[in-house]
């Protein structure tokens, strides 16, 4: 699958702390990708977001295009968190209206430095902390 978004290094740290702690995905992640994070269980975790259900429904149907209702690889909750992150940064929710334009949005603003996505229930942790934690298996 050809995913629109690569994640920074902190950006996979993150993600994979998250996949760890919240899902009990376990790691390494089998062939360095496969995960499985189902949509029953996502949506609590992505509420304690504060974006919008109706946005975070389309940003789960940009992240599951094949509409699974899981998602299969880490690439797919980095662009979800990438998202998130997007939305809560305030810079881009006006966009953010329709599939086609939340896409495009990722794609133009995929270089634009954010802040990580926070999470009401999770317990954020410092850059370097994720890094020393979680960087020795995200792809550089």
């Amino acid at each position: 699958m050809n995913y629109m978004y690569a994640a920074t290094p902190l950006e996979q740290a993150y993600s994979l702390y998250l996949a760890h702690q919240v899902f009990g995905v376990g790691l390494p992640l089998p062939n360095n990708t496969a995960i499985d994070i189902s949509g029953r269980n996502a949506v609590p975790f992505l509420t304690q977001s504060g974006v919008d259900r109706g946005i975070l429904r389309s940003f789960w149907s940009i992240a599951d295009p094949q509409n699974v209702g899981s998602l299969t690889q880490i690439q797919q909750f980095q662009v979800i968190l990438r998202l998130v992150a997007m939305a809560q940064s305030g810079m881009y929710v006006a966009a953010m209206q329709s599939i086609p334009s939340i896409t495009a949005a990722l794609q133009q603003f995929a270089s634009q430095p954010l802040n990580l996505p926070v999470f009401s229930n999770v317990v954020m942790l410092q850059s370097n902390q994720l890094m020393d934690m979680y960087g020795h298996l995200v792809n550089y």
